[in-house]
């Protein structure tokens, strides 16, 4: 083989081996947070959440595996007031994780014969309210798990599921129809909850 074909040869092979490094050196990851999670604030309309029908929520993000949120809802007894912290996974433009808060506000406890419309007696079309007491501020434990998405327009998308439990009654002035109970930490009320916003 004559030198010139062999000096084209090998500078093809290295041409080839150059350029396939490269390639790999800047391929991404493909579960590397998307760059829509670079974004630190965000902010979204929640539905049926710990903070009632209509909630407006924002989320800020030191890192995007942390997440801290706040927000004001409307709930038919009154104003409802929460924050949470989530903890997820992320892979690419969607992540996995768990969330773990408080909320609370002016709650009335309609005690109900199956108990799973109680936080909820708007839906419970069955009729089976039984009795109800009044609290001027109660305050809930929440946990769930969510499903979260941002694209690389910044719209932001989380549907969530989890459960509530009553934890401390604040200015408590119950108002019974008949005999109170403290009933703290006894009832669970499941929530599913959808969210739409986007990033800042």
């Amino acid at each position: 083989m004559s030198h010139p074909l062999r000096a084209f040869l090998l500078l093809v092979a290295y041409l080839l081996i150059a350029n396939t490094a490269h390639a790999q050196q800047h391929e991404p990851e493909p579960y590397a947070p998307a760059p829509s999670w670079d974004s630190h604030l965000t902010v979204d309309v929640a539905l049926l959440g710990p903070l009632g029908f209509f909630a407006l929520e924002a989320e800020y993000a030191p890192v995007p595996e942390i997440g801290i949120t706040a927000g004001i809802g409307v709930h038919q007894d009154g104003p409802q007031f929460g924050f949470m912290t989530r903890l997820r996974t992320v892979m690419g433009h969607s992540a996995l994780g768990i969330g773990l808060g408080l909320s609370g506000g002016r709650n009335v406890d309609h005690e109900v014969d199956d108990d799973v419309f109680g936080r909820y007696p708007i839906l419970d079309w069955g009729g089976g309210l039984d009795r109800t007491r009044t609290f001027r501020f109660r305050a809930f434990g929440n946990f769930e798990v969510a499903w979260e998405r941002r694209s690389a327009r910044g719209l932001y998308t989380r549907v969530s599921a989890g459960f509530e439990v009553p934890i401390a009654d604040f200015s408590v002035a119950p108002v019974c129809d008949s005999e109170c109970e403290d009933v703290r930490f006894q009832q669970v009320f499941p929530y599913a909850q959808f969210a739409v916003g986007g990033t800042l």
